[in-house]
């Protein structure tokens, strides 16, 4: 299809899947550019009062009974700018459990005079990046994973959406399952742990964290997760502790859904560089009226302190109400209350 507003906007659009193969394109005209220029710890936006066009291309050729093999490419030009990316992926199942994927990306970046000065950036046309490797084992009783990701200095996806760059990221786990019938006082559990570690492309650490979690599921389809996280990380040159309790729970009665989640522990006060100790709740109700209405109503509380008080408290409440007349006719309702004080 193709769309065009007062302001000269153009959007076209074409999917399709023919026997293995699978499709996709697409083409956009913005009135705006907007620029994230991605760091190893942390972005800045830019923004271009200028059109540009941007354009993605997807192909993607099953190989097999649960194999596939693809390529990508995208394009955004502007005056004096442009980001092009080029890939090529694969999803491949050795076995009934075992599965790598992988993914290489190549990127070609300009940008206008005055984000080179502004923002430090390359001149000229400069390349970058990067690579994306997993690989898991999933079984009834045992699974385990391995993720290896590489995104060099000078890579970017502007069509997409990466603030990091110039960083690598090994990250490992391993989690057990158990299963007993329905009618038991636990339908499954799952215990499990994991280790991550980061580093920039000069080899300086910028996080680790190792990670303890145990889940419950029970009658009612009622769930219990706890997770434990010890860790550090770096920013602007300094080392803070990132140790928290994070805590999921869920529960359903006939048509009426609870749910809860709660973050306890450190958190980095990102904005003035110290460290910080963060509380955030967030329950939620949902409640189905037969099969055209239903409601959601959700709550997020947080606060963060520093060594001299309170930064900030925060609240905010969500209600949503979805009526749906038939298959094709819906009407959603979304209300939104915000209380912050810093």
């Amino acid at each position: 299809y193709r769309v065009k507003n007062a302001d000269g906007e153009y959007l076209a659009k074409i999917t399709g899947k023919q026997g293995d193969s699978s499709l996709g394109f697409f083409t956009v005209q913005d009135k705006i550019t907007n620029l994230v220029i991605p760091g190893s710890q942390g972005s800045t936006s830019a923004l271009l009062d200028q059109f540009s066009l941007g354009s993605a291309l997807r192909y993607r050729r099953d190989v097999g009974r649960a194999s596939a093999i693809g390529v990508l490419a995208t394009d955004r030009e502007g005056d004096q700018y442009h980001n092009r990316v080029f890939g090529v992926d694969g999803d491949f199942k050795f076995t009934r459990r075992d599965r790598v994927r992988a993914q290489v990306l190549v990127s070609q970046t300009g940008y206008p005079d005055a984000v080179v000065r502004n923002y430090e950036q390359p001149d000229g046309n400069f390349w970058g990046g990067a690579v994306d490797f997993s690989y898991s084992h999933d079984s009834r009783s045992w699974n385990w994973f391995a993720n290896f990701r590489d995104v060099s200095n000078n890579f970017r996806a502007d069509l997409g959406f990466m603030p990091q760059a110039g960083y690598r990221n090994y990250y490992s786990g391993v989690f057990h399952d158990w299963y007993r019938r329905p009618g038991y006082w636990f339908t499954k559990i799952q215990t499990g742990a994991s280790l991550q570690w980061e580093t920039d492309h000069d080899g300086e650490e910028l996080g680790k964290i190792a990670s303890f979690w145990v889940t419950y599921n029970g009658p009612l389809q009622s769930t219990i997760g706890l997770t434990g996280n010890f860790g550090t990380e770096s920013y602007m040159g300094r080392d803070f502790d990132t140790n928290n309790l994070q805590v999921q729970t869920g529960l359903l009665y006939k048509e009426l859904w609870f749910g809860f989640g709660g973050y306890f522990g450190q958190q980095v006060d990102y904005v003035n560089v110290r460290q910080g100790t963060k509380i955030n709740l967030n329950p939620t109700l949902q409640f189905q009226f037969g099969r055209h209405v239903s409601t959601v109503l959700s709550h997020i509380y947080e606060r963060l302190n520093v060594d001299v008080g309170r930064l900030y408290t925060a609240n905010i409440t969500n209600f949503r109400l979805m009526l749906q007349f038939d298959r094709r006719t819906f009407l959603r309702v979304i209300l939104q209350y915000t209380d912050t004080k810093y």
